[in-house]
């Protein structure tokens, strides 16, 4: 499965426009660009990301969690290994 392949068939499992913000990039993995109210609610957010990528992981999508040089965590995408995704 290629890596835009694999993403077009996690979108499908986001259930609400932050899981697709994070599984695109717009939003951080990690939660630390949470911001006002949002940061309030910090753990809802975290327990949420976990629930999607577990569904992702159910479904057999192939992604892995990375970590950058600079400790910024994003996915990688597909069985390519140069597929990746900074979030």
């Amino acid at each position: 499965m290629t890596a835009d392949q694999a993403l077009e068939a996690a979108l499908l499992l986001a259930k609400t426009e932050y899981q697709r913000d994070v599984l695109t990039g717009a939003q951080r993995l990690s939660g630390s660009d949470l911001k006002g109210t949002a940061r309030k609610y910090a753990g809802r957010y975290h327990s949420t990301r976990l629930a999607l990528l577990a569904r992702i992981a159910a479904a057999g999508i192939p992604f892995r969690v990375l970590t950058g040089d600079r400790g910024l965590k994003f996915l990688a995408w597909g069985d390519e290994p140069q597929a990746a995704s900074t979030i």
